[in-house]
């Protein structure tokens, strides 16, 4: 499903109104080619929330969840770590002194920010030149691009007939 609730928003610098050519909100169902199911949600209208890009995946092994509002954490649950079972979910922290970008930064505990995102970004992308070696599996490629892209149509084209739609490539 998609829906456009705000018709014409005010042109930014103008006091014009002008026709709104995106989606306020998206949600769709998804099936995976291993029978496994997922929902993809998104919304320009979540009052409370500066920057709630979040993803949870939940297998039989366990659980991870990424909130970017929350970046320094990657929250993880798994199964097989019996003194943690009891406990649900732990906190992986970025700015412990072991993770692998770490060392270009402060001293451990020192929060990183949004920006440092596209500093690692470049720092890989620029290692990988000079290495000659391959962007993946950290950085996205040209086919990950098309393949989200085609992802995104289908999306849109089963919200615009209101059925299933399969994902081609």
């Amino acid at each position: 499903m998609a829906k456009t609730f705000i018709k014409k928003r005010k042109i930014i610098g103008s006091d014009e109104l002008g026709e709104v050519t995106v989606d306020d909100a998206v949600s769709s169902l998804i099936e995976f080619e291993n029978d496994a199911i997922g929902n993809f949600e998104t919304s320009r209208f979540c009052p409370g929330r500066k920057n709630n890009q979040c993803f949870e995946i939940n297998g039989s092994k366990g659980s991870i969840l990424f909130d970017l509002e929350k970046m320094n954490r990657l929250q993880v649950y798994l199964k097989e770590e019996t003194v943690r079972h009891t406990m649900g979910f732990h906190d992986i922290i970025v700015t412990e002194g072991d993770h692998s970008l770490f060392k270009e930064w402060w001293p451990t505990g020192h929060t990183l920010g949004w920006e440092h995102t596209f500093i690692h970004e470049i720092k890989h992308f620029l290692d990988a030149i000079v290495k000659d070696e391959k962007v993946e599996p950290l950085g996205a490629t040209l086919e990950d691009g098309y393949r989200n892209t085609v992802i995104c149509d289908a999306m849109l084209k089963s919200a615009d007939l209101g059925k299933r739609v399969e994902v081609v490539y």
